[in-house]
């Protein structure tokens, strides 16, 4: 492991925030890796200040941080500037969730107004940010066609979207129906012809033994049903 790393790693445990992993070091690796970032000072000042925006007492909330971490892995951001929107939506939503609470609670008119307006403006920010992640990811897929339909390497496609590695670009990277049709105009068609199946002598025979006995059955189950 990097020692800046292992560096970061003391760090946390510093301000008393401690990766839960048989793997400490690995641990750390899989978190920066599941919220799209490989900067450990990021990392490090993006945790605290969710830790500061989940604590509703003097202490820390594991759960409310563990909460908003799964968010942000759920977004599965491409760079540090979509951790840096999830991480805002995942406040975001917690803040509506507390002002829903309030509201089912009120005790009068003013309370009630208070809490609904505080509501509506959290839902309208959440739904905002969603359709500006949105809109960036499309724009970003729509440059990333255009050069590749352009014949611009795949690694310098990365470097343009500020990829850190290039098998982040290959999650929405695709291949339009354009890019498609030209793929399958170079295969070769078959040459192989479309034969009739001829079945073997042997499954003929036992087919025909087959409806022979099934035609047996039916005619003995009718002379039964005519006898009584």
């Amino acid at each position: 492991m990097p020692e800046y790393v292992e560096r970061e790693f003391r760090r946390y445990l510093d301000c008393g925030i401690l990766v839960d992993h048989t793997d400490h070091n690995l641990g750390l690796a899989l978190l920066m890796a599941s919220i799209g970032t490989t900067d450990t000072d990021f990392l490090s000042g993006l945790t605290r200040q969710l830790a500061n925006a989940s604590t509703k007492g003097a202490k820390a909330d594991d759960d409310a941080l563990n909460f908003m971490l799964s968010i942000i892995k759920g977004v599965q951001p491409q760079d540090q500037v979509e951790t840096l929107l999830a991480a805002q939506m995942a406040v975001v939503h917690d803040a509506t969730m507390t002002f829903a609470r309030r509201l089912n609670h009120v005790e009068n008119i003013p309370q009630q107004d208070s809490a609904a307006n505080a509501f509506n403006k959290l839902a309208r920010t959440f739904a905002a940010q969603v359709e500006a992640l949105s809109t960036r990811r499309h724009s970003r897929h729509t440059t990333a066609m255009h050069l590749l339909q352009s014949g611009v390497p795949f690694s310098d496609i990365a470097l343009w979207l500020g990829h850190e590695s290039v098998n982040t670009t290959h999650r929405y990277v695709e291949a339009n129906l354009e890019m498609k049709e030209k793929a399958l105009a170079r295969l070769d068609e078959p040459k192989t012809k479309m034969r009739r199946y001829r079945p073997a002598n042997e499954l003929l025979k036992f087919l025909q033994q087959l409806q022979l006995c099934k035609a047996h059955a039916g005619s003995t189950q009718a002379g039964r049903a005519s006898a009584a």
